[in-house]
């Protein structure tokens, strides 16, 4: 009689497990929790206690190198480290852009041939950069309903800010 007084007490005190999406308690049904809102079954270790949503990832510092990734590595990345990295292939683009227009003067001012070869290259360069920014504002768009126009580092800095603001409860 004691001993079920005192689990009663531990279970009484004990979190309850609640759905990583809408927050609310789940039923526990034998190895597996279920929640009546989102109509949904969760393992144990999909569940979260006092209504903590799903944690945002964790972002990772976004390099040039991640411009050689392929698209279906792309999709793999955050949404905020897409934001990032779209900032720096629009930069690159117009980098690139500014050089191959340079070139593209000096050729036809002093009409040397070593130009044209240069020209040829960074035109190759411009039209890759070009399709990674597409391919980057298409996942962007998938995801925001809308490709961003400007991203400036003070965007990026309240973006961060409210990803770490999602942990939070607001029922």
């Amino acid at each position: 009689m004691m001993s079920e007084r005192l689990l009663e007490a531990a279970f009484s005190r004990q979190e309850s497990a609640t759905c990583p999406y809408c927050g609310g308690v789940l039923q526990h049904r034998y190895v597996e929790y279920y929640c009546t809102y989102c109509s949904m079954q969760l393992q144990t270790f999909d569940t979260h206690r006092n209504g903590e949503r799903i944690p945002p990832p964790k972002v990772r510092t976004v390099l040039g190198v991640h411009l050689n990734k392929s698209t279906p590595e792309l999709m793999k990345f955050s949404t905020f480290e897409l934001l990032q990295l779209l900032k720096l292939a629009r930069e690159e683009q117009e980098e690139t852009h500014h050089l191959l227009h340079t070139i593209t003067k000096l050729q036809k001012a002093t009409g040397e041939e070593i130009l044209r070869r240069e020209e040829q290259i960074s035109n190759n360069v411009y039209e890759k950069i070009t399709r990674k920014v597409y391919a980057i504002e298409t996942l962007l768009q998938q995801r925001l309903d809308f490709i961003p126009r400007k991203i400036t580092e003070d965007a990026l800095f309240r973006y961060e800010e409210k990803l770490s603001d999602t942990k939070k409860r607001y029922i």
